[in-house]
């Protein structure tokens, strides 16, 4: 069965032609979105992001937990792979292999299993939120460019990679030079129709996120 596929981003410049598969969104970014990041440890005031978190995020294992944030060998295992195959990728075209954070891994897995939980397929949750959105609740430190690749149906990490690479949105994403970080997630469903369930999400920072003090997944509220 093929998988599903969708991908968005914004980076500086103008926009880029849409895809059948979903607009890659090129938008230049304003002083006032990007400090609209939460404070350190800070929860947002904002409605819909507060139940995200408490229902999908910080309801995630935590960092330190056997599996990590997959709380599953298998799962954590594809998600290395997903991560492998990425910068395989990026290094073979001499692009900046990408750096893994953690809390992105997070936000990663908490939409990859909200979709699968929830029975939906796209970049918007049901609270509304896009990944930038997500990034910012989780009082990530200011970023300037952000995307995310989602994929769903594809029963190995190979196939999902291939999937991505033969849509030029994705592989667009992928190969981008502006994004340092990377957070992957993989989550299975077997009682969908689609099974399995993956993201990536990209990010640049203006400080070091391994300096950070994040919102954590696996703390209560």
């Amino acid at each position: 069965m093929p998988g599903r596929l969708h991908y968005i981003g914004k980076l500086s410049g103008a926009q880029a032609p849409e895809s059948v598969s979903g607009s890659f969104e090129l938008l230049r970014l304003t002083l006032a979105r990007q400090e609209a990041t939460a404070s350190a440890n800070e929860w947002p005031q904002d409605e819909a992001a507060r139940q995200w978190l408490s229902g999908w995020y910080t309801s995630l294992p935590a960092l330190t937990s056997p599996g990590g944030v997959y709380g599953d060998a298998q799962a954590a295992g594809f998600a290395d792979e997903v991560f492998q195959l990425l910068n395989a990728e990026r290094i073979d075209k001499s692009h900046t292999p990408l750096k893994r954070d953690p809390h992105l891994d997070a936000v990663a897995q908490a939409h990859a299993r909200q979709m699968a939980e929830a029975g939906f397929f796209d970049h918007a949750n049901p609270q509304g939120l896009q990944v930038f959105e997500r990034i910012d609740a989780i009082g990530a430190p200011r970023w300037y460019t952000a995307g995310e690749n989602i994929a769903a149906g594809y029963q190995t990490p190979q196939a999902a990679h291939q999937g991505w690479m033969d849509s030029r949105g994705h592989k667009k994403n992928i190969r981008n030079e502006q994004y340092r970080y990377v957070g992957i997630g993989a989550y299975h469903a077997p009682q969908t129709e689609l099974g399995w369930y993956w993201v990536q999400v990209f990010a640049s920072f203006d400080s070091d996120p391994a300096q950070h003090d994040w919102i954590e997944p696996g703390e209560r509220h």
